[in-house]
């Protein structure tokens, strides 16, 4: 192993723990409260992103999403070699967070199921799994606006999850890439990446939830699987009523490739080159 792989990969961990925990944290205050909405919701999301990137960035980079892992493996300079070790911390990083954060909040979990007569693992308890990993569409909106299975199918939500993700990734490169003159500075790096997966979040929270990160669904989700949540979790609800599991991992990944291909191939070369 590369002498310094192990530090980053404690990085790309730390991060997504903490990104899971204080992330996923005001989620379960907008369910099991209803203290927040949807754009408070975004923003608390955003300021967790941009607390990852401060604390961790200088370890390893602070992924902390397998899309973005992706997108700089195939079209920027990280080593491929070290996409899966990245992408293992990262999901463990997710799952513990969330693990976490349920052995904190899991009594407001059970009276909130308890008041509302939801059996966990039923297609109902989509409501408290909601507060871990990700459904298309977003359980609460859907039930409130009587949307039915038509309204997003699976491959909606896969097209929404890859074009949310392909802004993420398109944008990050921008924010780093030093060839383009108006990226920000280091100090505004976390703050600028947070505002675009709180913006992110903000519009496509009702078809999917806005997971934008294969690791954000996929390792909370086995947290919510491990906790009683069963087939909600694995494979996931049918098509359009919360749908499969794996809309929240091949959307994002696709969306990366997407991204650092936008990035490299038409953004970039537009820009002029300095005399």
């Amino acid at each position: 192993m590369d002498k310094t792989l192990w530090k980053r990969l404690v990085g790309e961990f730390i991060g997504s723990w903490i990104a899971a925990f204080i992330g996923l944290m005001c989620v379960s205050v907008a369910v099991t409260t209803g203290a927040f909405g949807l754009w408070a919701v975004s923003m608390a999301f955003a300021l967790a992103i941009a607390f990852s990137v401060y604390l961790t960035a200088a370890v390893g980079g602070c992924h902390i999403n397998p899309a973005v892992t992706l997108g700089f493996a195939l079209f920027g300079e990280f080593p491929k070699k070290d996409v899966i070790p990245y992408w293992i911390a990262q999901v463990l990083g997710w799952f513990v967070g969330a693990l976490f954060l349920y052995f904190i909040i899991n009594g407001m979990i059970g009276f909130y199921e308890t008041a509302h007569h939801i059996v966990r693992g039923s297609m109902e308890s989509q409501k408290t799994a909601m507060i871990f990993n990700c459904f298309a569409p977003h359980p609460l909106i859907a039930e409130a606006l009587q949307w039915d299975a038509s309204v997003v199918p699976t491959w909606k939500a896969i097209v929404s999850e890859m074009f949310g993700t392909m802004m993420l990734v398109v944008m990050v490169f921008a924010f780093v890439d030093e060839k383009n003159p108006f990226r920000p500075s280091l100090a505004l790096l976390g703050i600028m990446i947070g505002l675009v997966v709180g913006y992110i979040i903000a519009v496509t929270s009702p078809q999917t939830m806005a997971a934008i990160n294969p690791a954000r669904d996929f390792g909370p989700r086995m947290a919510t699987w491990l906790m009683g949540w069963g087939k909600v979790s694995f494979p996931g609800p049918p098509s359009g009523l919360g749908g499969p599991w794996y809309i929240f991992t091949v959307g994002p990944l696709l969306g990366g490739i997407l991204g650092g291909a936008l990035w490299k191939y038409v953004v970039l070369p537009c820009i002029p080159k300095g005399e």
